[in-house]
């Protein structure tokens, strides 16, 4: 979380190489957000992932990698000129796997990483409009309720204060008015777990207040 939000509030331009085990993901960055992300695992492919999902079957993906050639690598052009997607959808589902690839990566319990400033990707990238912060956001989202507890139990007995400047507003983080919140009431002067107390019975719709500490703490 931290690497990704740093490379953010920097606005840089490069390569950001992620390592857990043998699993590695590629991510090119744009001014901060990721423009494009290659990984090795096989269950990440575009193919693999419009199956997957319903769009495509086994034997239309396979007519589509079939015409690869033609269309210099780029499968989901192939897609579009067997009519099997609209250029707008194949658009949409390649910006929806791209961001699963990336949040995926939130919830390893180690790994390293590794980021080459100014490394230019030599591949045409399709616009994907995607924003790091927004990533951030859906990263703490994504996962699961024992890793947030985990992460949170040694610090439930502190007190969490908020600092007087910080880098970004909380609002870049697309979250509404909840981690504003949030953030504006932190340094009561009570232990952590006494606010989210408070927080949990005062917000009954909204993101969970010990994800959005947890955002907080993480960036």
């Amino acid at each position: 979380f931290r690497v990704a939000f740093q490379l953010a509030v920097g606005s840089e331009t490069g390569l950001l190489v992620l390592r857990h085990g043998r699993t590695v993901k590629e991510i090119y960055t744009v001014d901060g957000d990721p423009r494009f992300v290659a990984s090795n695992v096989p269950e990440e492919l575009f193919g693999q992932f419009l199956v997957r999902e319903g769009v495509v079957t086994e034997a239309e993906l396979d007519r589509a990698l079939a015409l690869l050639s033609r269309f210099h690598g780029h499968l989901g052009e192939a897609l579009v000129s067997l009519k099997l997607l609209r250029p707008m959808q194949m658009l949409r589902l390649l910006t929806s796997q791209v961001r699963r690839k990336v949040i995926d990566a939130f919830a390893w319990p180690s790994g390293t990483a590794a980021f080459y400033r100014g490394r230019a990707c030599t591949l045409e990238m399709a616009p994907l409009g995607l924003d790091a912060f927004e990533l951030l956001a859906a990263g703490v989202e994504a996962l699961p309720d024992a890793l947030v507890l985990e992460r949170l139990r040694p610090l439930l007995h502190r007190r969490a204060i908020a600092v007087a400047s910080t880098p970004v507003p909380p609002e870049v983080f697309r979250l509404g008015g909840h981690l504003r919140r949030i953030y504006d009431g932190l340094g009561q002067g009570e232990p952590l777990v006494t606010l989210l107390a408070g927080w949990s019975r005062g917000e009954a719709e909204g993101p969970d207040p010990a994800r959005l500490v947890l955002l907080l703490i993480l960036c």
